[in-house]
C-alpha cells in the first residue's frame, strides 16, 4: 500500500511538472492562432482555395509578420511559396488579379503569340527568343524581335509571352506581319 502511495504521488509530481513544462512553453511561444498554411509547393499566379491551403493552428511566436489568419480563396499568388510555408500578405496581388496578370515579371509586358503548324511543345516557365518576319514584306527573312521572353500561358491555339519592354514594338509588328517564331532557350542561357 505504501508503495501505491509513493509511486501516486511520483506520478503526480511528474505530470505537475511536465504540465508547468508544457504551460511556460506556450507562454514563451504564445497562445496557437490560425495561419493560412501551402498545402503544396504553389507557383506563381496560383489560385488560393481549399486545393492549395489549409488553416492550422501555430504558436503566435511561430508566426511570421502579416501572416494571413483566415483563408484568401480566389486570391492569387504573385510569389512563390513553399509546401507547410505561412502565407503572408506581400504574396498576394491585388484583389481581382488574375492569374496571368500576377505572373507579369516586372519591366516585361505580355503577348498572346499565335502557335504556327510547327511550333515548339513550350511549357510555362519556358524561356525563348523570338523570331519575327524582317526586312522587305513577304522576303521571308526572318530577324530576332524579342531575347529571353518568358513563357506565361499555353493555349490551344497560342501562348502568351513576357517580353521586354525595349521590345514591345517589334515583336508587336511580327504578330501583326503573321510570323512569330519561338527558339527556346537553354535552362540558364545567356543572351
Amino acid at each position: 500500500m505504501a508503495s501505491a502511495v509513493f509511486l501516486a504521488g511520483l506520478t503526480g509530481l511528474v505530470t505537475t511538472r511536465l504540465v508547468a513544462a508544457a504551460e511556460a512553453g506556450a507562454a514563451r511561444y504564445g497562445d496557437p492562432v490560425p495561419v493560412l498554411i501551402a498545402r503544396r509547393d504553389l507557383v506563381v499566379g496560383t489560385e488560393l482555395d481549399d486545393s492549395t491551403t489549409e488553416l492550422r493552428r501555430l504558436p503566435a511566436g511561430a508566426v511570421p509578420p502579416r501572416a494571413l489568419h483566415e483563408r484568401a480563396d480566389g486570391r492569387v499568388l504573385r510569389q512563390p511559396v513553399a509546401d507547410g510555408q505561412s502565407i503572408v500578405q506581400r504574396e498576394l496581388a491585388g484583389p481581382g488579379t488574375s492569374p496571368l496578370a500576377a505572373a507579369v515579371p516586372p519591366g516585361t509586358m505580355v503577348f498572346a503569340v499565335p502557335k504556327g503548324p510547327a511550333s515548339l511543345q513550350l511549357r510555362r516557365g519556358d524561356r525563348v527568343d523570338l523570331l519575327g518576319a524582317g526586312g522587305d514584306a513577304g522576303s521571308g527573312s526572318m530577324a530576332p524581335v524579342a531575347h529571353d521572353a518568358v513563357v506565361l500561358a499555353i493555349g490551344s491555339d497560342s501562348f502568351s509571352v513576357a517580353v521586354g519592354r525595349a521590345d514591345v514594338t517589334a515583336v508587336a509588328a511580327a504578330i501583326s506581319a503573321g510570323e512569330v517564331i519561338p527558339a527556346l532557350r537553354a535552362n540558364g542561357a545567356e543572351s
